[in-house]
């Protein structure tokens, strides 16, 4: 895989390998995680560097970024974890689903995860923008 600059081509880095299931994108482009496997690798774009590796418990097929330091990983057995992307910490769980998580993308604002299109969920703020203690698992909204 290589990471380029769009409309010039010029690359960020090159052969980060061919395994590689998803790649998602921060709001901010400033950041971009991929999943190899149990493995989600959290690269800052400019300048190229592997900023960290979380190891998510399962196979990770799907990643979604909050505006608000947040990503969302799915993985094959249909659980959803919710990563505080500045310590890399787990911050949330989404029950389990009888299907693959193949889809998520937060809301503007990072109160709202999408999975697949079946499921809502509403999340609690993010830890940091918020002294109250968060809750550590979403509800499913009907």
């Amino acid at each position: 895989m290589a990471i380029a600059r769009c409309g010039t081509g010029h690359p960020f880095g090159i052969g980060i390998g061919i395994e590689k299931r998803v790649v998602a994108i921060a709001p901010d482009s400033k950041m971009f995680a991929m999943s190899i496997n149990d493995k989600v690798r959290l690269y800052r774009i400019d300048p190229f560097r592997l900023e960290q590796t979380i190891i998510a418990p399962g196979n990770v097929v799907s990643l979604a970024f909050s505006d608000d330091g947040r990503l969302a990983s799915g993985d094959n057995d249909g659980r959803i974890r919710i990563w505080d992307i500045a310590s890399g910490k787990l911050i949330g769980k989404l029950d389990k689903k009888p299907w693959q998580t193949f889809s998520l993308v937060f809301q503007p604002g990072g109160n709202m995860l999408v999975d697949r299109g079946r499921d809502f969920f509403e999340l609690p703020p993010h830890p940091a923008a918020s002294t109250a203690q968060p809750e550590r698992t979403a509800q499913e909204k009907p």
